[in-house]
């Protein structure tokens, strides 16, 4: 399990860890993670076998992260839901986030503060204009019209409103009101309302973005792969 080191050992505060995987090349841990039985019966209610797996995943593989940093057993995590429906743990000095999309998976921690997360492949989306004219300010238009690949600049500003309104625990209709305006900090963060700082970590096959409360948070990033060498 990476190589002998554990880093939620030397987590702490200020400290930011994501940790990400491909759930669609992990179906044989399916039945090795370990899920409460209302999961599985909420899993059972899908006819398509792909999400059932990617749900069930998920959820396992959030409840062995978090007993990894809380020394708790998976199945001993209890859930409670937060604003919108944003599942809470309750533990001192420990908040996480949860993002999903097309099998694209990314579980972040914060030892100081709430974060608010998001991810995306980058795709050509069939509402893409329209969803820049409702919510992209004029600022965000503009980059995305100067992007060298305008997906990728779609997703990176996306992916930013996407975890600063998770991070605020506030619902994605809210996205256009003036005070949810993001502006932009520096050349690689950007800061929202009631200061929530946010930052983008681009890689080969995904953008993730990642909200939270202090200017100096560091960010480290782990592959989920690493926990089952």
């Amino acid at each position: 399990m990476l190589a002998g080191y554990s880093p939620w050992d030397s987590f702490q505060e200020g400290d930011i860890h994501l940790w990400c995987a491909d759930l669609n090349h992990m179906n044989h841990l399916v039945d090795q993670l370990e899920v409460c039985e209302c999961e599985k019966e909420s899993a059972s209610q899908s006819k398509e076998s792909i999400h059932r797996d990617r749900y069930l995943l998920r959820k396992g593989l959030t409840r062995l992260l978090i007993s990894h940093y809380t020394s708790m057993k998976p199945k001993e995590i209890l859930f409670k839901k937060g604003t919108l429906g944003k599942p809470v743990f309750d533990y001192p000095g420990l908040c996480f986030n949860v993002s999903e999309s097309h099998g694209h998976f990314v579980i972040a921690f914060s030892a100081k503060g709430e974060i608010g997360v998001d991810i995306e492949p980058p795709r050509k989306l069939k509402g893409q204009d329209r969803i820049i004219r409702r919510f992209f300010s004029h600022e965000e238009k503009l980059e995305v019209k100067g992007a060298e690949d305008s997906v990728h600049g779609f997703f990176q500003v996306w992916t930013r409103k996407e975890a600063f309104i998770k991070q605020k625990g506030k619902s994605i209709l809210e996205l256009n009101k003036e005070e949810n305006v993001i502006k932009k900090y520096n050349s690689d963060l950007y800061y929202g309302e009631n200061g929530v700082y946010i930052k983008n970590v681009v890689t080969e096959t995904h953008i993730i973005a990642v909200a939270f409360e202090h200017i100096n948070q560091r960010i480290t990033m782990y592959n989920v792969e690493q926990l089952f060498i």
